[in-house]
């Protein structure tokens, strides 16, 4: 049912409880059921927030693997804790390829 929470974050109790009563023929009461929403929501807001940890490690590798390439990372330190605004990537062979391309003159 966690994979459903994620793909529907605002899927009902009585849904859960259908599924569970379908899936293993079992009844689930209604605090059951909106403690375990509340616990898969948790578990699917936490890998979030580990991921968004981790963005300097991502542009960090970006730059070792694509050497004189730009990254620009905005984070914005709220209430004493990062969050994410924005991240721009633009990498050196795109840079290159673009360079290299005819001009074009547009006239209307």
């Amino acid at each position: 049912m966690e994979i459903d929470l994620s793909e529907n974050p605002s899927l009902k109790i009585n849904e859960i409880r259908n599924k569970a009563v379908r899936k293993w023929n079992t009844r689930v009461s209604m605090s059951v059921a909106r403690r375990a929403r509340a616990m898969a929501a948790d578990q699917v807001q936490g890998s979030f927030k580990e991921q968004f940890r981790r963005i300097y490690d991502y542009a960090n590798e970006l730059l070792k693997s694509n050497p004189r390439s730009t990254i620009k990372l905005k984070v914005e330190d709220v209430l004493g804790q990062a969050t994410f605004k924005r991240f721009y990537t633009y990498l050196k062979a795109c840079k290159d390829s673009f360079v290299s391309c005819r001009p074009i003159i547009g006239l209307d």
